[in-house]
């Protein structure tokens, strides 16, 4: 079985308006598309960030309050200053993005903008259709964010095909030791935050540690 399409949503800073996006994001669920959610009053270093860590295809933002333009091009700029313009920026505003504006916004690197009336089904079909395909060739990661994220998806897409992903040529040559955690308990027993927490007490510890994060789900 094929590794689902991932990618991540969100609405920018100081818009609250979510319930189009929530509508949006079911509806991707449901043709199997993986969607990273990232809420609203989203900043453009808080989606990127997200959208680098998750390895998503590509992100899309809902935007009601205006900005759009300037909004939208920072994260595609951000994108290609972290080294991640793999992942591409679609999106959409109802009525607040006009057709001019989406064309300017076309320019500067976004992939596509929806207007009202657009139907579910077209948007469904533009994901699968523009972000379905295998990944070409990737470069090599500029930063330790990406190198893990980029493995852990070859990791994901491996199992998927039933593969065992080669291993890594060297070595890390750091001595610090690596040390894996499991949680494991009934839903609602407060395992997400309890990891929340933990994490963020590690960091606010040692800044210049990494943890990562791996969730199982069973079927």
């Amino acid at each position: 079985m094929a590794s689902p399409i991932r990618i991540l949503t969100a609405v920018p800073i100081c818009d609250g308006h979510d319930s189009a996006i929530n509508t949006i994001n079911l509806e991707f669920i449901r043709h199997g598309i993986e969607v990273v959610y990232l809420g609203y009053h989203r900043s453009v270093g808080d989606i990127v960030r997200a959208a680098i860590q998750e390895d998503v295809r590509a992100i899309g933002i809902s935007s009601y309050n205006g900005g759009h333009i300037e909004f939208f091009a920072e994260v595609v700029d951000l994108l290609r200053k972290k080294g991640a313009a793999d992942i591409k920026v679609f999106g959409g505003g109802g009525g607040t993005i006009t057709h001019e504006d989406a064309a300017t916004m076309r320019r500067k690197g976004v992939d596509e903008i929806f207007f009202a009336g657009t139907s579910l089904d077209e948007m469904v079909t533009f994901v699968r259709q523009r972000y379905g395909k295998p990944r070409a060739k990737r470069v090599r990661a500029k930063t330790s964010d990406i190198e893990l994220a980029h493995k852990l998806t070859e990791i994901e897409e491996s199992a998927a095909k039933g593969k065992r992903p080669t291993p890594n040529a060297q070595r890390p040559t750091s001595k610090a030791a690596v040390r894996v955690i499991g949680f494991t308990g009934p839903g609602g027993a407060g395992k997400t935050t309890l990891i929340d927490e933990l994490v963020l007490r590690f960091l606010n510890k040692d800044s210049k540690s990494r943890v990562a994060i791996c969730r199982t789900i069973r079927a």
